[in-house]
């Protein structure tokens, strides 16, 4: 039997590509592929924490009450046979088996954490395929900008910094390992964006990937994660810094319910560029990964660059984001909807956050006045 692992990286679309196959199961299984669902999971993000070294505690690990090492041990066999249950119960005509998820490239950074992954696949399977997109590093770090600010953080640099010294942007880490347990024979890398998709499409670049041969006969799902424009940026900032994502060490269920609107309408509402920061500070970013990047394409593609050395569409100078005109009107415009939207969740809570919330806006109004 086959198995397919989409493995990310993170920031290429694999949100949408996760809407998709949940959106068309049955097509995928006329197919002859299965995607091995479990509850409360979208992703295939459990055989992740599955394969977690003992002392690496994301945050699922934490999530899921598995810290103790014996809860974890336990978990970790009642898991395997729930697979080995669903695995042998998959009809005759299913052929292969496909999972997804981000996190196998961004949690799973030792050599015996994607070997203990592959021993255990290797228990149903005999034949791989990975699927892993590849972005300029400069271009996924002005993503997770966005996604932080969705998150409830305050980070006032574009391009975080964070990430640099650990294995997140170090592509040819990340080949290597996968390429070592799995074998480089059986590696689909592709470049993420519209122009090196087949027919400037991911969902039909990824098909394609899969070997899906009908895809015509596939239904979109709606467009997740839909990016924020430098307007949107600035008022979700200024919003997580009156209402971060988490209070006193603990994630802020209210505030989480307040931004996830704010989000939602600013997004809607307020559509246009992101704020980008300046061409010197994308290409001193890069050039961190540069030396790196070059020992890749010699090692896995022959010597053929896979990103272009172009930086022209950034801007010579950057912006504050707080500095960027209307975001507090923004802002307050979207507060005021999450106030009169009868469906809101979390409405028993709003009483005591209320006054909270009315100074808040009245500091805006003021400033904006």
């Amino acid at each position: 039997m086959r198995a397919i692992l989409h493995i990310g990286t993170e920031k290429t679309g694999s949100t949408t590509i996760q809407a998709f196959i949940r959106k068309n199961r049955k097509q995928f299984h006329a197919e002859g592929i299965e995607f091995l669902r479990f509850p409360k999971q979208h992703t295939s993000r459990p055989f992740v924490t599955w394969s977690l070294d003992p002392e690496h505690q994301d945050e699922e690990v934490v999530k899921h009450g598995l810290v103790d090492s014996l809860k974890r041990e336990e978990w970790r066999d009642s898991f395997r046979e729930e697979v080995k249950r669903r695995i042998s119960n998959l009809p005759s005509e299913i052929h292969t088996v496909l999972f997804s998820s981000e996190h196998f490239q961004s949690r799973l950074v030792s050599d015996l954490e994607i070997s203990r992954l592959k021993a255990f696949l290797d228990e149903f399977f005999d034949d791989y395929s990975i699927i892993l997109y590849l972005r300029r590093q400069d271009d996924v770090a002005r993503s997770l900008y966005s996604t932080s600010l969705r998150t409830g953080k305050i980070p006032r640099r574009q391009l975080l910094a964070g990430k640099m010294n650990g294995p997140y942007f170090d592509y040819l880490g990340l080949m290597t390992r996968w390429a070592d347990a799995f074998g480089i024979e059986n590696m689909d890398v592709r470049k993420y964006g519209r122009k090196y998709f087949r027919n400037g499409d991911l969902l039909a670049d990824f098909c394609e990937a899969c070997g899906v041969a009908n895809f015509d006969r596939f239904v979109r799902p709606e467009e997740k994660n839909q990016a924020l424009s430098a307007i949107a940026q600035a008022g979700l900032l200024e919003l997580n810094l009156h209402f971060p994502g988490k209070v006193d060490g603990e994630l802020n269920e209210f505030n989480r319910l307040l931004r996830r609107h704010c989000t939602k309408y600013l997004a809607k509402h307020y559509p246009g560029p992101t704020l980008m920061p300046s061409r010197e500070e994308a290409i001193a970013f890069y050039e961190s990964y540069r030396e790196g990047n070059e020992e890749m394409y010699r090692k896995f593609f022959d010597g053929e660059e896979i990103f272009e050395n172009d930086f022209a569409n950034y801007p010579e100078h950057s912006v504050d984001l707080l500095e960027v005109d209307g975001h507090s009107e923004a802002l307050l415009r979207a507060i005021a909807n999450y106030r009169n939207s009868p469906r809101r969740r979390g409405r028993r809570r709003y009483p005591k956050l209320r006054n909270r919330v009315r100074q808040f806006l009245g500091r805006i109004k003021r400033r904006i006045s």
